[in-house]
C-alpha cells in the first residue's frame, strides 16, 4: 500500500513488533501492478480488453456476439424476404434444399469494434431520441465508413439514412443489438446507399428535386413496426 501508515489503528501503531510484521508484508507483497492491469484491463472502458469488455457489454446490455444470415444459399421462391434463397438456375453454387438449419452464423465482434458498440449503446441508454441526439450516436458507429444520420419523416416515422452500403456486421448492429434508439410507437426504417444530394425525394426530407435527382437505387428496410 502507498499511505500504509493511514490504515492502522493508532492502538495497534504502538505495537513495534506487529508494524515491523505488516511493513514487512507490504514490502514484499505489492498489489500495485495487478490494481494498473485491473484498471487498464477491466475498469477503464477505453483500454478494457477480451473479459473486461464483456463484463461492460453487460452492464450497458449489449453482446458481441451477432446473428449474420446464413452464407449457404438454399433453394426458395422470389416472394420471399430471406437473404439466402437461390434458385437451381445459379450457375457458380446452385441452390439446394432447405437442411433444417437456422440458417444464421454467430459473428463474434473483436474488442475495438466491440468497444464502439458498448460506447454507443452507453449513449443510447442516456439518450433522448431527438434526431441530433441519434444522430451522436450514428456519427460515433460510423465515423470510419461514411455518412449516417436520422430523418425525421413525419406520421411517427424516421429514417435512418447511411450513405454507404454497410456490410452485413454492420447492418446486424443495427438491426439486433438496439444500439439505435427511437421514440415509443415510432416506426424506423433504414436506407443503405441513400446519396441525399441526388436521391430524388419530397421538398423538406433534404434531398433532391425532379430536376436534379435520380430514384433511389439502394437498400431500403424496416427494421421495426413502431410497437
Amino acid at each position: 500500500m502507498i499511505n500504509l501508515s493511514d490504515t492502522i489503528l493508532a492502538h495497534l501503531a504502538n505495537s513495534p513488533a506487529l508494524m515491523q510484521m505488516i511493513e514487512s508484508f507490504n514490502e514484499f507483497l505489492d498489489p500495485s501492478a495487478n490494481i494498473d492491469a485491473f484498471y487498464n484491463q477491466v475498469w477503464n472502458v477505453l483500454t478494457a480488453q477480451g473479459y473486461g469488455l464483456d463484463v461492460w457489454g453487460r452492464i450497458v446490455g449489449v453482446n458481441r456476439r451477432i446473428n449474420l444470415p446464413g452464407t449457404t444459399s438454399f433453394w426458395g421462391f422470389a416472394e420471399s424476404a430471406a437473404s439466402n434463397l437461390g434458385s437451381f438456375a445459379e450457375s457458380d453454387t446452385p441452390a439446394r434444399l432447405w437442411d433444417g438449419g437456422s440458417g444464421t452464423e454467430v459473428y463474434n465482434l473483436g474488442d475495438e469494434a466491440f468497444r464502439t458498440l458498448i460506447l454507443a449503446k452507453a449513449m443510447a441508454n442516456n439518450c433522448n431520441c431527438s434526431c441530433a441526439a441519434i444522430n451522436q450516436i450514428l456519427s460515433t458507429l460510423f465515423a470510419d465508413q461514411g455518412r449516417a444520420y436520422c430523418i425525421d419523416t413525419g406520421n411517427m416515422t424516421m429514417l435512418l439514412a447511411l450513405e454507404f452500403d454497410p456490410d452485413p456486421v454492420t447492418l446486424g448492429i443495427i438491426v439486433q443489438t438496439g444500439v439505435i434508439p427511437r421514440p415509443s410507437g415510432v416506426q424506423a426504417s433504414i436506407a443503405t446507399g441513400l446519396a441525399i444530394g441526388s436521391t430524388l425525394g419530397f421538398n423538406g426530407s433534404g434531398l433532391a428535386t425532379l430536376g436534379e435527382g435520380t430514384l433511389f437505387s439502394g437498400t431500403y428496410t424496416i427494421i421495426n413496426t413502431g410497437a
